[in-house]
């Protein structure tokens, strides 16, 4: 049976929250990039409709939603390439996190292999004490 160390139990839930806290902190960014993009579309369609109701004629209502139409599109080009950016970080960040954590782990594991084996050894050793201290038949001399 192995005995499980508390300590190392602990760093390996800590070293998992890293993990995880790097995805949440992308997460948030995300969610903060969706809710400011869907609050500016929002607004700038307010502010447009009631330039459209106070237009006076053919040509303002045209102008003003060609200039809907551009400044929507600037908007969206802005937060793709505020997205792409959070895209392009996102795998870098979570390997990072998941590098350091497999070190660890691999760390641990080692460090764990070596003392069960210096465990077994020593129980081998106190096993067979009164093997090499007795005369046994099958023990050549």
């Amino acid at each position: 049976m192995s005995d499980i160390n508390p300590h190392e139990a602990n760093r390996a839930a800590e070293l998992s929250a890293t993990g995880v806290s790097a995805a949440t902190r992308n997460l948030q960014a995300f969610t903060a990039e969706f809710n400011e993009m869907s609050q500016q579309s929002i607004e700038h369609t307010k502010e447009t409709i009631e330039k459209l109701r106070s237009a006076r004629g053919l040509a303002e209502v045209l102008a003003i939603q060609s200039g809907y139409v551009r400044e929507t599109v600037e908007h969206v080009l802005q937060h793709t390439r505020r997205i792409s950016e959070l895209l392009t970080s996102l795998p870098l960040e979570m390997s990072k996190s998941y590098a350091e954590l497999w070190s660890k782990s691999l760390t641990t594991a080692i460090k764990t292999t070596e003392e069960a084996g210096e465990k077994a050894t020593a129980e081998a050793e106190r096993l067979s004490q009164p093997f090499q201290n007795s005369e046994h038949p099958f023990r050549s001399e």
